[in-house]
């Protein structure tokens, strides 16, 4: 059998044309290997859901506005709020007051100029509690594109406990030395 020619005369050899390198698919094939392959994004799907239920850090998604738009369950634990209290909320939510402005104007700054204010690879930084109890986080975010948008998402630990031991360490260390 004569081989097909492309749309621009030439000839297709392995499903590529040899002249403009267009590439041709045959349906039916390409059909059977993505059912196939199907399964794929629902495994993925329950894996990613596993890892967000069980996180002992919280794990939350802001668009460019501060926006929260996905948060794991355990923020129920650190800050006393849920899922569902925190979706489209700003993520000053879980900050003092006294540190909004100061996340607002940074983060504005670092949209227009790519200029970060803080090391995102390991900050640590107040929180709030649903209750207003104020807790130290330590904090690890990166960014992504999608579609021409841009999204930031965080893993953060609450160590006020570890804070508060190291000071009662401090306090023993300091004790122990005065009395010598």
């Amino acid at each position: 059998p004569t081989p097909p020619n492309c749309v621009c005369g030439a000839l297709i050899s392995n499903s590529e044309c040899i002249d403009c390198g267009t590439i041709y698919v045959d349906i039916k094939t390409f059909m059977r290997k993505r059912k196939k392959t199907d399964w794929i994004p629902r495994e993925s799907d329950r894996r990613y859901q596993l890892i967000m239920d069980t996180s002992l850090d919280v794990i939350l998604t802001i668009d460019d506005s501060s926006k929260i738009l996905f948060v794991s369950k355990s923020c129920e634990q650190i800050f006393g709020y849920t899922t569902a209290e925190l979706q489209d909320q700003t993520i000053t939510k879980l900050m003092p007051e006294r540190m909004r402005r100061a996340h607002h104007d940074g983060f504005n700054k670092y949209l227009k100029t790519g200029h970060k204010n803080l090391d995102w690879d390991n900050v640590e930084v107040p929180g709030q509690t649903k209750t207003g109890e104020e807790i130290s986080l330590r904090i690890i975010f990166g960014e992504f594109e999608l579609k021409g948008k841009r999204y930031f998402t965080g893993f953060m630990r609450d160590v006020s406990r570890l804070r508060k031991a190291e000071e009662e360490q401090k306090k023993l260390a300091t004790a122990i030395n005065q009395s010598y």
